[in-house]
């Protein structure tokens, strides 16, 4: 249950608002410190079109302060034929038809209501995206690439009803805008009481209880469609180092389209994204039919705002320049002293450093921008940055979209000077880039926005998965080192949709299963290891038992009797010993595929044992194998006699072997799942030779094992800073 701490927007507060906006909050905070954003998000949306989940993790360590869940939006403006369309209920007096970008001027100058006291950062507004393709609204752009998606260019919902999630005091804060649609004075008492039946609506979800969402996953290599190879992906970087060296751009930024079929459910894409890789803005959102299609879902995890308004100021935060983290402090400092200290970083770095000012300095009233923090360090959880910050106080009638629309595209997702670079995109790109190097954001009725650049990010739509990257090519660039870098930074997304696919919540019986398997696993290598060490001293016990014993009599004196021991019998015996006890130690440092190789390798030596202790059962000519081990003629054989218990301590050997390579062959698929379905997060350690692992794979998915932490803790731990892994019970820039 949520207990009520206050209903603050009474009747007569409403009505005297009401004569003065089209837009009126009625809210509603309740006490919900044991609810989750996420469990928040299912029980408020449920994953209905027209919602949305927006949160922060600061610097990709902490959650922020908020998080904010769209519950409801009876519109949405969109483009359809070039033209501006409304979709669902039109507000009297809304513009359709004509420029996109015209329409949601005036709707927000119709719907504004100022700043009002006492309500969360957003609290209502035009939530959505604007596609990269929008610039041709901006700038005279050819028109050479396919537009094969048909996305639109501008989707926006107008978002009515809005919780926001208090993480500091544990609260919801309910928003329910009341709408004047018809933009009359009338009923004004009936549009309270309908706000107030949303507010109540929406208290009794969050009271509703949730199935557990507990889940085991694996960690599948992503199946996905390049949409070039690396040589077609070598000629286009070619071609624009070859522009760049004839003076045409100082950087280009092109990208190309990955595809995936995928019929997993975006929510547990956010779920992956959101733990595997906490970035400053993270969202999930389900639009509505766009431009007569179907609906499609927007899931990503973005390092970079294009631009942020509040109170008038607007705000962007350039980043260039990167560096891994180090193992220590020791080696993070060193590793700051040596970006600070790389001329072309510095260079590229104040290159968008002058770029934002420039984009700024079009909105902003003379002599108020700013730059504050010029190329300081910023630590992530697996790299560092060079980050500024450009402020400017916006102009007498400029908004918040005329500061958007002057920052869009980000010059990181397009390079420099902007416009060239774009015209040149444009050649290289056989297809139009719809949401990536756009922007996901929101721009609320109070006047302000907040606006992600739509990077590390997936558009889910009819089945198919699109995630499209890219990176900054230079004078010195070459094909494939940029190839490999465009598809790394697709598989951090691609990969949380492979494990996004593999989500089970389990029942009864497999969480026994889960349970069982969460306490064998670390054990199964030591029983292997130890069923090693026993077939090993078997193997040694055998070399020295009699196998087998050889009668001879040579006519000149009394019988000999010579009696062959396993060893001499076989001389492989100890060898094969050595080599079980070698791969008894072997064990304890290898995990994933080597650790299959080694179970592999383990079952064709106890077959090897095998066939040693099971050939002097089958062999029929023992006593001439005999003969000839123990240098006796065969002319003076007088009998042989099998002693059967060295072979049958080998033939024990040659079972204990099999038995750990059964073990070890399943302790590395267990623990493979078992890495997968707990959250990882690495270590001051281990981010090293994660980061390094990233570079060739482009996952950063691998840490310490947490298989009993909740989302709750884990939401704790980062809350407060910390580790989720040391709990008791990031991100690159496209553009380099």
């Amino acid at each position: 249950m949520h207990a009520h701490l206050a209903a603050t927007t009474s009747r007569e507060d409403f009505r005297q608002l009401a004569a003065e906006h089209r837009v009126v909050p009625v809210t509603r905070k309740v006490l919900a410190d044991s609810e989750t954003p996420l469990s928040a998000y299912r029980k408020l949306a449920a994953n209905r079109p027209g919602t949305f989940l927006l949160e922060s993790a600061e610097h990709g360590r902490s959650w922020s302060r908020w998080s904010f869940i769209g519950a409801g939006a009876p519109s949405a403006l969109t483009v359809r034929d070039g033209e501006a369309i409304w979709l669902g209920v039109v507000p009297q007096d809304a513009p359709t038809g004509g420029d996109p970008l015209r329409a949601l001027r005036a709707t927000l100058e119709l719907l504004a209501t100022g700043p009002l006291a006492g309500l969360p950062p957003l609290s209502g507004g035009m939530v959505g995206f604007f596609a990269y393709d929008l610039v041709r609204r901006l700038e005279r752009l050819p028109e050479l690439a396919v537009d094969d998606l048909g996305l639109p260019d501008m989707l926006l919902l107008l978002a009515t009803d809005v919780a926001a999630v208090d993480h500091h005091e544990g609260t919801i804060t309910l928003i329910a805008n009341a709408v004047n649609w018809n933009g009359t004075d009338e009923r004004v008492d009936e549009a309270y009481d309908d706000a107030v039946a949303r507010l109540d609506v929406m208290t009794a979800a969050l009271g509703q209880p949730l199935s557990s969402t507990v889940a085991t996953f694996d960690r599948p290599e992503p199946r996905y469609r390049a949409q070039r190879s690396v040589e077609e992906y070598g000629k286009i970087v070619d071609y624009l180092v070859e522009q760049i060296a004839a003076g045409e751009a100082f950087q280009v930024v092109p990208s190309q389209r990955f595809e995936m079929d995928t019929a997993v459910d975006p929510i547990d894409v956010y779920r992956m994204l959101r733990v595997t890789n906490p970035s400053p803005y993270m969202y999930l959102l389900h639009v509505p039919n766009d431009a007569g299609g179907t609906d499609f879902s927007i899931v990503g995890s973005s390092p970079e705002a294009l631009v942020t308004v509040a109170d008038g100021v607007a705000t962007t935060h350039p980043i260039a320049g990167t560096r891994w983290r180090g193992d220590t402090d020791e080696e993070d400092q060193l590793l700051e002293k040596e970006l600070l200290a790389d001329e072309k970083e510095r260079a590229e770095h104040l290159m968008l450093v002058d770029l934002g000012r420039n984009d700024l300095g079009r909105v902003c009233a003379p002599g108020t921008v700013r730059v504050e923090d010029y190329s300081h360090i910023e630590r992530y959880s697996h790299v560092m940055h060079l980050v500024s910050t450009v402020t400017g106080l916006l102009g007498e009638g400029r908004t918040a979209l005329d500061a958007v629309t002057a920052c869009f595209p980000a010059g990181t997702l397009s390079g420099a000077p902007k416009v060239r670079a774009m015209e040149l995109i444009e050649e290289v790109e056989k297809t139009r880039r719809g949401l990536y190097g756009g922007v996901v954001g929101y721009l609320d009725f109070a006047g302000n926005a907040d606006f992600a650049i739509a990077i590390r990010t997936a558009l889910m739509r009819a089945g198919t998965a699109y995630v499209q990257s890219g990176g900054g090519v230079v004078a010195d660039s070459n094909g494939p080192y940029e190839y490999t870098e465009a598809t790394n930074k697709a598989r951090a997304v691609l990969s949380a949709i492979a494990a996004a696919e593999t989500l089970t919540e389990p029942g009864p019986a497999a969480m026994a299963e889960a349970s069982a398997r969460r306490l064998n696993s670390p054990w199964l290598i030591r029983i292997a290891q130890a069923t090693l060490v026993v077939a090993a001293g078997a193997l040694w016990v055998a070399s020295r038992l009699p196998w087998v014993v050889i009668r001879s009599f040579d006519g000149l004196g009394p019988p000999k009797e010579v009696t062959l021991s396993g060893g001499a019998w076989s001389t492989a015996l100890l060898p094969l010993a050595m080599l079980l006890l070698a791969a008894a130690v072997a064990a304890i440092a290898v995990r994933g595929w080597p650790l299959r190789a080694l179970a592999g390798l383990l079952a064709l030596a106890s077959l090897a044992v095998g066939y040693l202790g099971v050939s002097l059962w089958v062999l029929p000519d023992v006593a001439v194998r005999g003969a000839e081990l123990a240098h006796v003629s065969v002319m003076s054989l007088v009998g042989s006699e099998r002693r059967y218990w060295g072979a049958g301590v080998t033939v024990a050997a040659a079972a204990c072997a099999l038995i750990a390579a059964v073990l070890l062959m399943r302790s590395a698929s267990d623990s493979g799942s078992a890495r997968s379905s707990a959250i990882k997060y690495t270590t001051p350690a281990t981010r090293r030779s994660i980061a390094r692992r990233d570079d060739a794979s482009g996952a950063m998915l691998e840490g310490r094992q947490t298989p009993e932490m909740s989302e709750r803790m884990i939401w704790d731990a980062l809350d407060e800073g910390r580790d989720p892994t040391d709990a008791p019970s990031e991100s690159d820039t496209e553009g380099r």
